[in-house]
């Protein structure tokens, strides 16, 4: 008998021991058995209920940077302010984003040595050489309106500060001083210190 009891105990102290550890793990915390589903059938994947631990990288944002648009002039242009073009060719490049920067003026073709004239009636605030305009000449007309004539030919400049000029004026010729790779006239429009499209102010 005696020996009927500590056969019976080993074998309970043996079955303990060999049970896996899941048989007294918390039934929360069992993952689910996999089971077979048929090949057709929808099948569902679930996901751990706790999210992932974030990584270092998504502390950070990236962001693609459009090129910096200009400051807007939000009123109307007005109308017969400007009352003839700089010089009269074809517009090469227009005012707006470039890759390496911002545009403020359009690039009117006219050949080397071309007379540029004044848009309209006003005075001249500036007539400098020097950065990438060049030679260029400025000229107030009034109402917060201006225009900028920039590449000149160095020394061309017919105008001096202070002189009131009319439309249409002879003011310097046409020449690739400054930031300019062949002969053009860069030409602005000023709007209470903000540069705009020339385009529709001109006539």
């Amino acid at each position: 008998m005696k020996r009927l009891v500590a056969f019976v105990s080993a074998a309970a102290l043996g079955l303990t021991v060999m049970l896996p550890a899941t048989a007294f793990a918390d039934p929360e915390d069992l993952v689910p058995a996999q089971t077979y589903v048929p090949a057709g059938e929808a099948q569902t994947l679930v996901a751990n209920q706790y999210d992932a631990a974030p990584l270092i990288r998504d502390s950070f944002s990236a962001e693609i940077l459009k090129p910096p648009e200009p400051p807007q002039f939000t009123g109307t242009p007005i109308a017969g302010i400007l009352t003839t073009w700089g010089c009269s060719a074809p517009v090469n490049d227009g005012f707006g984003p470039r890759e390496s920067g911002m545009h403020n003026g359009i690039d009117v073709m006219c050949g080397h040595g071309t007379t540029v004239v004044a848009s309209a009636a006003g005075t001249v605030i500036e007539s400098e050489l020097g950065g990438s305009w060049g030679q260029y000449i400025k000229i107030d007309h009034g109402g917060g309106i201006a225009t900028l004539y920039s590449h000149l030919i160095e020394g061309s400049q017919m105008v001096a500060v202070g002189q009131v000029v009319a439309a249409g004026e002879p003011i310097g010729l046409v020449g690739a001083t400054g930031n300019a790779s062949v002969s053009h006239l860069h030409f602005e429009v000023w709007v209470d210190g903000i540069r705009v499209d020339p385009i529709p102010w001109l006539p």
